[in-house]
């Protein structure tokens, strides 16, 4: 050939063998961004918490203030899982 490639074209071939190696893969992967998701949370709430006690929030207000910051990662989840679940 003069100046030309030729272009092959491969596949991969799914077998039970191959997904079955890279399921775990994938678990660990989920399993990595739930864990990131809860301790966003936490992490949210405390700092709720913390800012509530720096403004000298008490009782129902500190409460407020808290549970205000942990919904708001609550709203992550929520919005992770509807664009993972149904937007992709």
């Amino acid at each position: 050939m003069t100046g030309q490639s030729k272009i092959t074209s491969s596949r991969v071939e799914l077998r039970s063998d191959n997904s079955a190696a890279v399921a775990p893969q994938i678990m660990a992967a989920l399993t990595a961004a739930n864990v990131g998701l809860v301790v966003a949370v936490v992490l949210l709430t405390v700092h709720g918490w913390l800012a509530g006690r720096a403004a000298r929030l008490r009782g129902r207000r500190l409460l407020l203030a808290t549970s205000i910051a942990a919904a708001l990662g609550l709203v992550m989840i929520l919005l992770k899982d509807l664009v993972l679940i149904h937007l992709h």
